[in-house]
Parts: C-alpha cells; structure tokens; sequence
C-alpha cells in the first residue's frame, strides 16, 4: 500500500502535465501513487499521462465518467481509487519541490 496519493485532476493541461507528474517522480520518498483523474480534455494530456503511466507504474491514468464536471468531481473520482494513508491533492500545472513530500513521513 502506497503512503501517499496524489491525485491530480486533468482538463486541457497537457502543456504541463509531464514536468507535474516528473515533479511527483523525483521526490526521495518512494512510495506513493499519482493518480491523475483525466476530465473531459480536449488537448494530448490524457496521452501523455498514458506515455508516463507506461514508464512509470506509480503513475495511473483514471478516465472520469463523462458526468464527472470540474476538478472537485475528478478529486472525488480520484479519492475512490487511492489506495495511500495520505492524500496530496496536485493540480496538473502545479510542481512539487524536490524532498517536499518526504518531510515526515518516513
């Protein structure tokens, strides 16, 4: 079971959804999962994500239901699948720093 999940909704982020999920990837800690919550893009994310997500097992692409609207219903559609003791909501244009999750948690 992964310590932490991080769950990244995804609507037409695609320019920036690869340096977020390397930004997750290069932390110390290692035991995590990053879920990213595809929402109804009209852009490559979803693709990338899939590219990632074949490089990477900690990287999982969730298609939200196509009445899933906004990144509240694709965090909850995340939250259903996440299998960590802690949670970390990311939005898909945002950047962890390197080491920030590892604070404490070990």
């Amino acid at each position: 079971m992964p310590k932490i999940s991080i769950i990244t909704p995804l609507h037409n982020k695609g320019l920036y959804i690869e340096n977020t999920i390397k930004s997750v990837l290069v932390q110390s800690i290692c035991n995590l999962e990053m879920l990213v919550v595809e929402n109804n893009s009209s852009d490559l994310g979803p693709e990338i994500v899939a590219a990632c997500a074949q490089r990477d097992s900690k990287v999982r692409l969730i298609m939200a239901p196509p009445e899933v609207r906004g990144p509240g219903g694709a965090r909850n559609c995340g939250l259903s699948e996440a299998r960590g003791e802690w949670i970390l909501f990311l939005d898909a244009d945002d950047l962890v720093i390197v080491e920030n999750l590892d604070l404490g948690l070990r």
